[in-house]
């Protein structure tokens, strides 16, 4: 399988809420980065276990997909609707109950990097409304300062 197919393979089940799968293409010591926040494999699969929960009629497109090495860099959207209770795994993020808000996510750049066929390293690019800090406030609930 290309790392192409890799990345599309784990939004595929990002979006269907199987993170068991999303953990099989993670290596044990997958490190992801969004600005100056570094979190492990568990942070993030907690975090992208919590929204997709969250969330029905949930979907990525993506699009500018290019490979370079062991890199492969996407451009992602991210839509859906908040029909569930929202609980992340972040000190200082309190329940957000479903708000039936739809979320039109700003595009995001990730840059993925592999170590063999699994992916090492995730670096986000969140324009400005795009993060989860954003998403969490456009559901309703509070993000820490």
């Amino acid at each position: 399988m290309s790392a192409e197919d890799v990345v599309s393979d784990l939004f595929f089940n990002l979006a269907a809420g199987d993170m068991d799968k999303v953990a099989a293409a993670l290596t044990d010591d997958f490190v992801q980065e969004v600005g100056s926040q570094r979190n492990g494999k568990r942070e993030f699969l907690g975090t992208m276990g919590g929204l997709m929960n969250a969330l029905s009629q949930r979907s990525f497109n993506l699009y500018n997909v290019e490979t370079q090495g062991n890199q492969v860099k996407v451009t992602v959207k991210l839509n859906g609707e908040h029909t569930s209770t929202l609980n992340l795994p972040i000190p200082g993020v309190a329940p957000v109950p479903p708000s039936g808000v739809t979320l039109d996510i700003p595009d995001s750049d990730f840059v993925f990097t592999f170590n063999g066929d699994k992916i090492s390293h995730l670096v986000i690019d969140s324009q400005p409304g795009g993060g989860v800090p954003d998403m969490v406030r456009s559901m309703g609930g509070m993000w820490p300062a």
